[in-house]
C-alpha cells in the first residue's frame, strides 16, 4: 500500500532543503509518495487534491487553524514546534541560543545582542536562552524586539567600546 505523505516547508531556505533532504532520505525504500508544498493558505488548500494519510509541516504565522483542522483527519508532525499537542521534530531553541551566546563570547566578544521575531514561539524560547547565558555570565542583556528600537540593556551597550 502507498502511504501519500504531504510536506509543507518552505523549501526556498536552508531549514527547507535540510527538511526536504531528511524527509527523502527517510522515505527511501519506503512505500510513500511525497509531495512538497509551501506551508502557506495555498499550499494547505492543493492538500485536498493530493489527499494525503499524513502531513509534516512547518507553522507559520496565522497557519494554526489550518494544521490544527488537518490534525483532526490525519497524523500532523509539527517542524516549528508551536502546536504544544502536535508532536514535533524541532530544534531545541533554549538550548540553541545559550550554545550560541557561549560560541560568540568564547571567541572574544565582549557582548552578543539578540534580535528577536515578535511573536513567534521559537523565538521567546531562544531569547530565553539567550537572557540566561548572559545572566550566567554576569552581563546585560541586550534584547531588540522589533516594537521599540532600544530594550533591556540598552544603557550597557551604549558604553561599550
Amino acid at each position: 500500500m502507498l502511504l501519500r505523505v504531504a510536506v509543507l516547508s518552505g523549501l526556498s531556505g536552508g531549514f527547507g532543503r535540510l527538511v526536504s533532504r531528511g524527509v527523502r532520505a527517510y522515505a527511501r525504500g519506503r512505500p510513500w509518495a511525497l509531495a512538497f508544498y509551501q506551508p502557506d493558505k495555498e499550499g494547505f488548500d492543493q492538500l485536498h487534491v493530493f489527499q494525503p494519510a499524513g502531513v509534516v509541516t512547518e507553522v507559520w504565522q496565522g497557519m494554526q487553524p489550518v494544521v490544527r483542522t488537518w490534525a483532526g483527519r490525519v497524523p500532523v508532525v509539527d517542524l516549528s514546534d508551536v502546536i504544544a499537542e502536535l508532536p514535533s521534530v524541532a530544534v531545541a531553541s533554549t538550548e540553541a541560543a545559550q550554545l550560541a551566546c557561549r560560541h560568540l563570547l568564547g571567541r572574544g566578544l565582549k557582548q552578543v545582542a539578540y534580535v528577536q521575531l515578535i511573536g513567534e514561539p521559537f523565538a521567546c524560547r531562544r531569547r530565553e536562552g539567550y537572557e540566561t547565558e548572559m545572566a550566567a555570565r554576569g552581563l546585560p542583556p541586550l534584547v531588540f524586539d522589533g516594537r521599540r528600537r532600544r530594550r533591556r540593556g540598552m544603557d550597557a551597550a551604549d558604553n561599550l567600546n
